[in-house]
């Protein structure tokens, strides 16, 4: 089973590793029924989605949680021609970057090169490369302690590393320890 397919599988399950990945996106996300402007020339709704979002719109928990599980399923193309060999672990950290940084993104980064060779080690060095946002025409590098605009995204930088490098040693272990 390819890598994109055993994330759409265990999502549509919503096992351990499914709810593992929903659970992990949901907390790193945040929610939000309302549509909000990112700064970034976006709008955003329920848990991060931007695809087709518009000022004013609205949607439901139970929508939100539909359209999840469709876009982790959309975000899980960014796994194709990556070795099926990782961890469930590993899925999580890659499936969380993917998810925020998008598709293309993530298939044109050096994370994606780092898991196509296989190696989650390096994959888990290049996530940190992520650190830096436009918000509002400024550039912020989110790793400075107390940056109150992004320091938040570092966090999730240093969660998804350890989860590429499979430090944790179970998807629960790996959720207990969401910043």
């Amino acid at each position: 089973m390819s890598l994109r397919n055993k994330v759409i599988a265990a999502v549509s399950a919503a096992g351990i590793l499914g709810g593992g990945i929903i659970s992990v996106v949901k907390h790193n996300e945040g929610y939000s029924e309302k549509a909000y402007w990112l700064g970034d020339g976006k709008w955003t709704i329920c848990y991060g989605e931007t695809n087709g979002v518009r000022k004013g719109q609205t949607a439901t928990r139970a929508e939100c949680n539909a359209q999840l599980r469709d876009s982790i399923a959309e975000h899980a193309k960014a796994f194709d021609g990556l070795p099926e060999s990782f961890s469930d672990v590993q899925i999580l950290g890659m499936t969380d970057f993917a998810y925020n940084v998008g598709v293309p993104q993530f298939r044109n980064g050096s994370v994606y090169s780092a898991l196509k060779m296989g190696s989650g080690r390096q994959a888990a060095q290049n996530v940190l490369k992520y650190r830096y946002i436009t918000y509002k025409g400024k550039k912020y590098d989110c790793s400075t302690p107390g940056n109150k605009v992004c320091y938040g995204l570092w966090k999730r930088r240093l969660w998804e590393s350890k989860a590429l490098n499979n430090e944790f040693k179970s998807v629960p272990e790996a959720i207990a320890a969401l910043p």
